[in-house]
């Protein structure tokens, strides 16, 4: 609750949440569509957002590159408000001086990923999160909707090893439970759960039990919670009433 005393300090929530550095890790957004301008980043920012994680939209490498080059261009034009992180240096930087941090992620593109170049392109444009599926099998491994999972695929293994090389941080949102946990086994940084909820919350697909939460923590991963009605109880909606 803002302005109420946290206990065993002086300082109220508000003033906690002005001083700490908020991210949300992924937003499905394009520029000039679903609502992202600047006037929505600066509403974002003066809220208390830090950084963004910007879902870019696209199912081919080639649509991404196309959206990251209108976001670099919004980048550009608003240098005194927004600013892209490529690091989480950046992101810190950005809080100090008053501004928003996107960094560019990616979810239906892993459709269309089919050679470990594509990764290496999407990195030199700034891309640094990467999900593995999206609902269904693609060439990596298997999503949380397949009707069997069979895992990682041999290159599901080599890409997951080429985003460890390059930095491009792993994504499990969206993956089947024996596709989550390759990922997890095999990878040799944090894995990222970038949004959804809990299976103690309720038993939705989308959702993490307990040991996949454990397993991710054990190997230093993150779990982003959505803030979605649909996860969270059984008759909410996806606009989230």
């Amino acid at each position: 609750m803002l302005g109420t005393q946290v206990k065993g300090g002086s300082a109220s929530a508000d003033e906690l949440h002005r001083g700490a550095v908020v991210v949300d890790a992924r937003q499905p957004a394009s520029v000039g569509k679903d609502q992202f301008t600047l006037q929505y980043a600066d509403l974002l920012r003066r809220r208390g957002l830090t950084g963004l994680g910007v879902g870019l939209s696209g199912y081919e490498v080639r649509q991404i590159l196309r959206s990251v080059d209108s976001f670099l261009e919004l980048i550009a034009q608003n240098p005194g408000s927004l600013t892209l992180a490529t690091r989480a240096s950046h992101i810190r930087r950005a809080k100090q001086e008053g501004k928003l941090a996107l960094f560019f992620a990616t979810s239906r593109v892993s459709e269309g990923i089919n050679a470990l170049e594509d990764f290496r392109a999407m990195y030199r444009v700034g891309v640094r999160e990467v999900q593995v599926t999206y609902q269904y099998m693609n060439a990596m491994g298997c999503g949380c909707g397949e009707r069997v999972d069979a895992g990682l695929s041999k290159f599901g293994l080599k890409a997951v090893e080429e985003m460890n090389r390059l930095g491009i941080l792993v994504d499990v949102a969206h993956c089947g439970v024996k596709t989550f946990a390759d990922v997890v086994r095999v990878s040799q940084a944090p894995v990222i759960y970038s949004h959804g909820a809990t299976r103690a919350l309720r038993d939705h697909i989308r959702n993490l039990a307990d040991d996949q939460i454990e397993m991710l923590a054990e190997k230093g991963g993150m779990v982003g919670i959505a803030a979605s009605s649909h996860f969270l109880k059984e008759r909410g909606t996806i606009e989230g009433t």
